[in-house]
């Protein structure tokens, strides 16, 4: 199976945390990693998250695993539609400090994208979890409906106490999205609402190992690096390690289903 880099130019993110990732070490293994370059935004977001839709569809469909960097995670939506559009329930996994979910929002965007992936009718997501959220940045009206729904929501402070616990929750998992904002802001200042608690970058690292070891992953995103709020390439840099350890994870992955080769 080859592994594919695609990256998106929602912002000047994908250049930079590309041109850190290449000075880091060879991953080990014989995993084939091809990198697709930038894709071409549509004139509108629908239009990007259309295109993106239908090359995570080819992709997937020829056992091909994708690796989006991406600017905003409202491209989450794309993943989506792919797994809607082949009528595949699938599991996503978040590892971000705020649930992306609002009530009185109606146009999607990197805070509520979830709505219409839990309330939309045509969404088939059918299991959701969140891995580090911080409590006092969520409504807890909205933990509570999403509890009702039996997601898994796990606070960053359960995780930190004993986060080899959370590798299964990604060895379940479908989809796997990291948003940088996850981290704390001494660690990566890069994002749209950073915040002064959240994951050490060794913490977000050994997630994203986890979540390349999983045998039933079938596309990995990174999102919101705003490489204008970046000091001396620090989140960038954060940013490329993250997607070394999932890489790293990917070429010691060992299949657990005796059916799949």
């Amino acid at each position: 199976m080859a592994e594919i880099l695609l990256t998106m130019v929602s912002s000047k993110g994908p250049d930079i945390i590309r041109d850190q990732l290449y000075r880091l070490s060879r991953i080990p293994g014989k995993s084939r990693i091809i990198d697709l370059g930038n894709m071409i935004n549509g004139t509108t977001f629908n239009d990007t998250v259309a295109g993106l839709t239908d090359i995570l569809t080819l992709l997937i469909s020829e056992k091909i695993f994708p690796i989006i960097i991406g600017g905003s995670s409202a491209l989450v939506a794309a993943i989506d539609r792919c797994f809607s559009h082949s009528k595949t329930p699938y599991t996503l996994v978040t590892v971000d400090s705020r649930i992306d979910f609002h009530t009185d929002r109606k146009e999607s965007d990197s805070f509520n994208y979830l709505n219409n992936m839990i309330y939309g009718s045509k969404s088939i997501l059918s299991h959701f979890i969140n891995i580090g959220y911080q409590t006092y940045l969520n409504d807890q009206q909205v933990i509570n409906r999403l509890l009702r729904r039996r997601s898994e929501l796990v606070r960053i402070g359960d995780v930190r106490q004993a986060i080899y616990l959370t590798e299964p929750l990604f060895r379940d998992s479908d989809v796997a999205v990291f948003d940088i904002s996850a981290v704390r802001q001494s660690d990566a200042p890069a994002t749209f609402c950073p915040t002064p608690n959240g994951f050490y970058g060794e913490e977000i690292c050994l997630l994203a190992r986890y979540a390349g070891i999983s045998d039933k992953l079938k596309v990995f995103g990174l999102f919101d690096v705003y490489p204008d709020y970046d000091i001396r390439f620090q989140t960038s840099g954060l940013a490329a390690q993250i997607i070394w350890f999932f890489l790293e994870g990917f070429s010691q992955k060992q299949y657990e289903n005796p059916f799949i080769k």
